[in-house]
């Protein structure tokens, strides 16, 4: 029996110390392996994400400092990339302001005969319609810096409600908004995401028997919106383009409304996903910081 007791006591004191060479092996090798690997997978989300310093001298030291510089360098070619499409953009929409105004004028002099008035009118809506194509330019390169406050969804999400409800009613699409939440965000911007996203399900759905979801849910510190509709979804190799520029499948969009989306959510520290499912819809995520609740 006392041989029985030591070779117990000896099989306890293995467990422990293998117990404790686990718990230091994951300390050492699996955490910092899952902090990188969660790390690098935010990066294509969100460019903006905060960058993962593990401040270790060994291998997982030198792939983390080649991460971050490979995050730096991808911030520094977006920001490069941004400033050349807003000059050019900028240099454009200048001269595009006179032609709009001298184009009226001329119409005012010389639209009395109907064919001259018809073409003033085709001339003055192709400079519009190019004028709103560089608006765009400029909203996705040159960004207007955020005010972040307590925001509400829901409230938001009525008050773009009540903006395309004509459009809803003449078509007959169901709109449902569900739950609450206060966001720490800007409410213009989060306006401006969510009516293009709305807008999106519409042209998505079929007049009579579609239907748009907005379900507001909270989770931990954040905000989970979900913008879901039952319309004609999106292939599944798209998907990783959706948020790219110029990508687009309306006949009568720029291809620049859902990265301007993107680049609105991720100023507000913010994340934006999507899933869809051909012949059975898409669902938009957002997914924001909580408000505190004495914000």
């Amino acid at each position: 029996r006392p041989h029985r007791t030591t070779h117990g006591r000896r099989c306890g004191a293995v467990l422990a110390v293998a117990v404790v060479l686990v718990i230091l092996f994951s300390r050492t090798l699996i955490q910092p392996v899952e902090r990188l690997a969660g790390y690098a997978k935010s990066i294509p989300k969100n460019l903006n994400t905060e960058p993962v310093y593990l401040d270790r001298s060994d291998e997982f030291g030198d792939l983390n400092r080649a991460l971050t510089e490979m995050h730096a360098e991808l911030r520094e070619n977006e920001e490069r990339n941004k400033q050349l499409l807003s000059g050019i953009a900028h240099e454009i929409k200048n001269p595009l302001g006179g032609l709009e105004l001298y184009t009226g004028l001329l119409e005012e002099e010389f639209g009395e005969n109907g064919d001259h008035r018809e073409y003033f009118r085709n001339i003055s809506k192709a400079l519009h319609n190019l004028n709103q194509t560089v608006t765009s330019y400029l909203d996705y390169a040159r960004p207007q810096k955020s005010e972040l406050k307590t925001v509400s969804v829901a409230d938001v999400t009525e008050d773009v409600a009540k903006i395309i409800r004509p459009e809803l009613d003449n078509r007959r699409i169901d709109l449902q908004v569900n739950g609450e939440g206060q966001v720490l965000g800007d409410e213009s911007k989060l306006r401006r995401v969510i009516l293009n996203l709305l807008r999106n399900a519409m042209e998505a759905v079929a007049a009579a028997d579609g239907a748009i979801g907005v379900y507001i849910s909270e989770r931990d510190e954040q905000i989970e919106v979900s913008i879901e509709d039952n319309g004609q979804g999106i292939p599944s190799e798209d998907l990783d383009t959706v948020f790219e520029p110029y990508y687009t499948t309306s006949e009568k969009g720029y291809g620049l409304g859902l990265p301007i989306a993107k680049n609105l959510i991720e100023e507000m520290h913010g994340t934006i996903f999507v899933e869809s499912e051909v012949g059975k819809g898409t669902t938009f995520r957002l997914v924001l910081p909580k408000a505190e609740e004495n914000g």
